[in-house]
């Protein structure tokens, strides 16, 4: 079962730099997320957009984005995956 937790991460955004003149930078903030142990994840890649499917205790959950590139099937073993909304369950594993 997914847990609430405040973790501190960095970010990109635009500084101001010399003279006014933006450049990238990087940051830290702290926020809240929601935070799963996934004993397994099964991916699968189409170009540029993924789509996941995740196992914690018995529990399958599903989420996709864009943030990834390839073809094909995949599984990647004892994942932790943080989240800012709780995924929804997918049924069970």
């Amino acid at each position: 079962m997914a847990t609430q937790e405040t973790i501190t991460e960095r970010y990109w955004t635009w500084c101001d730099g010399w003279l006014g003149i933006p450049y990238p930078c990087r940051k830290i903030r702290t926020v809240t997320k929601w935070c799963y142990e996934f004993s397994e994840v099964k991916v699968t890649k189409w170009g540029l957009y993924c789509q996941y499917v995740g196992c914690e205790h018995g529990i399958s959950y599903k989420w996709s984005d864009w943030n990834c590139f390839g073809i094909g099937t995949g599984y990647v073993y004892g994942v932790r995956r943080c989240f800012s909304s709780e995924k929804t369950r997918a049924g069970s594993c």
